[in-house]
């Protein structure tokens, strides 16, 4: 379906009242191909939000202020915060998982570059000494996703990070040393969550083995020269922040920011923990057990006790009647994944209370979104967000349509989910109480 139809389609569903402006977004921002400018190609996330987003609407914004606060709840991997650094912005991010949070902090972290660089020779000095100490590695499966001789580069490679002193430099090298990890491994590149796939599987009875050191080497050197181009182009006045406990407590005053713009998990779409496990493990960021907890507390999760949806009627489960609908409909062929559903809605609920709090009278608020379907039923997630924003007394100013390209969003399990190849730009604006 070509971008006109995919527009057309959605007027029809939605209603021409209700989108107002419906346009393309990559007719307004014809630059997109190039998204790893900068800090931005530091590290791969999944389902990355492309930073000509944020960019356009805080220039946008930039008309009437020279310098405001944006707020991206749902940061990920900082692409936000780099954007409104770059635009003379200061920023807030928040997000639940620790390694989303060391790598925002790290792409809008200013370093000096000479110093990098002496760190990065030290670290290349102690790898290469034959007499490097070191202590194999222990997690979960660790024999099953790297071989014997990966583990030991890796970890000669990780005391040498931890031994620098100041912090901010070691997380630099932390996210150069974790960017290495999945290339390291058995779990195919190419595919968000780990997996041992059969081209890889193909190329390990073959005798493959990874360039661990070659590959540290040639990622920290390709990340030094971003950093520094990054430094050369932001404004250092301004302040990039990883805050709060997660997008449901931002933990900022009332009417503390001028703009927010983010991007929340998509219903399905993506399993964040899994996609990030072996760097988290290598990291020493969590164990299994807490790994667990936090996929438990992601907005979006598909874990679903059959006690909580045992009695739910989903006819009547909320105020609004078109996800009641969906619910309805959804619970028909799977009560389970009717509840995973309602339980995102429930929690998105939530969080657009909390940014309806922080956010001033009369700002824009951003909202990148993009819809699914299950057992081939489409869960309109954007068309409920909209009458949801509603309720929370945000009113919908203009709408756009972006094609995803390949953005880590193209999931597709069987019968349950299906691939997502569009999304929605949603601006709405904050109305009085």
């Amino acid at each position: 379906m070509s971008t006109k139809e995919m527009i057309n389609c959605q007027k029809r569903v939605m209603g021409a009242a209700d989108l107002p402006n419906l346009v393309s977004f990559r007719d307004k921002c014809k630059e997109i191909p190039n998204t790893t400018y900068v800090t931005h190609g530091l590290h791969s996330y999944p389902a990355k939000l492309i930073p000509h987003i944020p960019r356009y609407f805080i220039k946008k914004s930039q008309l009437s202020k020279s310098c405001g606060y944006v707020l991206d709840p749902f940061c990920g991997s900082g692409t936000t915060l780099v954007e409104a650094k770059l635009c003379g912005w200061n920023s807030f991010g928040v997000d639940i998982n620790p390694f989303a949070k060391l790598l925002s902090k790290v792409k809008t972290t200013q370093l000096d570059t000479k110093k990098l660089k002496a760190c990065f020779r030290e670290i290349m000095k102690h790898i290469l000494d034959d007499k490097a100490k070191f202590q194999m590695p222990k997690f979960p499966d660790i024999n099953y996703w790297f071989s014997p001789r990966a583990q030991k580069k890796l970890m000669i490679i990780k005391e040498a990070i931890w031994k620098i002193e100041e912090p901010d430099y070691r997380d630099f090298f932390k996210v150069c040393f974790s960017a290495i990890v999945r290339k390291s491994s058995y779990a195919d590149p190419r595919i968000s969550p780990a997996c041992k796939s059969k081209r890889m599987r193909t190329l390990i009875q073959n005798g493959w083995e990874p360039s661990v050191f070659e590959l540290f080497r040639k990622v920290t050197s390709y990340n030094i020269s971003q950093h520094q181009a990054f430094v050369e182009k932001c404004k250092s006045q301004v302040f990039a922040k990883v805050i709060g406990k997660n997008a449901k407590e931002v933990m900022l005053k009332d009417e503390a920011v001028d703009l927010v713009i983010t991007s929340p998990p998509y219903i399905n779409a993506q399993k964040y923990v899994r996609s990030t496990k072996l760097e988290i493990y290598w990291l020493n960021l969590m164990t299994k057990e807490e790994l667990r907890e936090l996929d438990r507390e992601l907005i979006g999760t598909e874990r679903a006790k059959f006690e909580e949806y045992r009695d739910l009627d989903f006819s009547d489960l909320t105020n609004l009647n078109q996800l009641n609908l969906t619910l309805e409909n959804l619970s028909k062929i799977d009560r389970r994944r009717a509840y995973i559903v309602y339980k995102y809605f429930s929690e998105m609920d939530e969080v657009f209370s909390e940014i309806h709090r922080v956010l001033k009278y009369h700002e824009c608020f951003v909202l990148v979104i993009g819809n699914n379907r299950f057992y081939g039923k489409k869960v309109p997630t954007s068309e409920i967000l909209v009458d949801m924003a509603k309720e929370h007394l945000f009113e919908l100013q203009t709408a756009y349509i972006d094609t995803i390209k390949s953005r880590g969003l193209m999931t597709k399990r069987n019968k349950t989910a299906a691939m997502i190849n569009c999304e929605w730009v949603l601006v709405f604006q904050r109305l009085s109480d």
